[in-house]
């Protein structure tokens, strides 16, 4: 970590050979995602990036979790909750982990289409579509976003995920502003560029 906030404020010497360097590249493994101390590494190692306009990619085990960090969105199940007895809600977007603990006053809601041990804890179970029922954005390994489209119609009461977001903000007087899949990718490409562009290195 010390390393690491030597270059980013420029006192390390491996700021010239970035600064001179034709076509740089970091590649990250993903204990890099785990916080250290104040400071998270992740954070450190972007800012490195941007400043000198270095391509970095991650190379992680969980499916879309690189994606999910491009977005802002900091935790999948690796998280602990105190109990201490105070009511908690958690909202799993399909996380069926088994190992998965959370206090006992806990309000548990699970969104997805597999069904297995996150909705079989659950209070309350939000139907989701599954990849090969909605329009869809991913990232692959190497940092490229690719899109899926819909091939079948999503049964019963299940909804793209999106929308079930949308209209739960709408109930509980938090209405977030997309109505429509174009809006949403308007703001998908404020929070990370990369990302609405499909089958290119944006990088």
């Amino acid at each position: 970590m010390k390393t690491l906030k030597a270059v980013a404020d420029g006192s390390h010497a491996i700021n010239k050979r970035l600064a001179s360097a034709k076509k740089p590249l970091i590649i990250l493994g993903q204990q890099i995602l785990r916080a250290d101390g104040d400071t998270n590494a992740y954070d450190l190692v972007k800012y490195i990036a941007h400043k000198h306009n270095v391509e970095f990619n991650v190379l992680h085990s969980n499916a879309s979790q690189v994606a999910a960090y491009d977005l802002g969105l900091r935790n999948d199940c690796e998280f602990t909750l105190e109990d201490n007895g105070d009511p908690a809600l958690i909202w799993l977007f399909g996380v069926d982990d088994k190992n998965l603990k959370t206090p006992k006053n806990t309000f548990l809601i699970y969104q997805g289409h597999t069904g297995e041990f996150g909705a079989s804890q659950a209070d309350v179970v939000l139907p989701g579509a599954a990849f090969t029922e909605k329009q869809s954005i991913y990232a692959n390994m190497e940092g490229r976003a690719q899109q899926t489209l819909a091939a079948i119609t999503p049964p019963s009461m299940a909804r793209n995920d999106w929308k079930i977001v949308r209209a739960v903000s709408e109930i509980t007087n938090h209405t977030l502003g997309y109505d429509s899949l174009i809006e949403l990718r308007q703001r998908m490409k404020e929070l990370s560029p990369n990302l609405v562009y499909c089958n290119e290195n944006t990088r």
